[in-house]
């Protein structure tokens, strides 16, 4: 059952990438969705739509109140500030050689969903950091081009994390079967 574990974890792996920020404070420090198994029948792989997720509405309510006038630059800052910094430190742990030598040790298949992931971390930063440097430039071409790098990243995090619940799910089954036959 290690690999049932290694994909459930991916699929969390994937979807803290997207929406690690969202409300933290309703989760207690350490609950992950592997814990939610065997409470009340909660699916371990339920996740928030995307048009739904905390960072998607939180950074798209922020561009367009910085551009109709209806939010400071201070506040725009402080919002994508959030997500940029998280960003940061998601470049630094793809770039660690403790996650480096974890990834390495899984299947390929699960290597190549974890290292997209990163791929797409380091697109967010890029796409943060140019929203951010609106507040210096005004330029709207800063505002628009780092939202729709940011947002495609988000989409695209997403879909990495579809995938990686459609296997776990898949494994899951077939184990299932495997362990309770008949």
């Amino acid at each position: 059952m290690e690999e049932q574990h290694g994909w459930e974890d991916l699929a969390n792996v994937i979807g803290r990438a997207r929406d690690r920020a969202e409300d933290a404070d309703d989760d207690p420090e350490g609950l992950d969705l592997m814990m939610a198994e065997g409470l009340g029948g909660l699916d371990p792989f339920a996740k928030v739509p995307i048009d739904q997720a905390n960072n998607v509405v939180m950074l798209r309510e922020a561009v367009a109140g910085v551009r109709d006038g209806s939010l400071s630059l201070e506040d725009y800052q402080e919002a994508v500030e959030e997500i940029a910094r998280m960003a940061r430190t998601g470049v630094q742990l793809f770039a660690s050689e403790p996650l480096k030598q974890r990834v390495a040790e899984l299947p390929e298949d699960q290597a190549a969903l974890i290292w997209q992931t990163g791929e797409q971390i380091a697109l967010l930063k890029e796409g943060t950091e140019k929203m951010l440097a609106y507040v210096e430039t005004q330029s709207p071409g800063d505002l628009d081009e780092g939202w729709a790098i940011t947002e495609k990243v988000m989409l695209d995090l997403d879909q990495l994390q579809d995938q990686a619940i459609i296997k776990a799910r898949q494994f899951q089954a077939e184990h299932v079967e495997e362990d309770n036959p008949g």
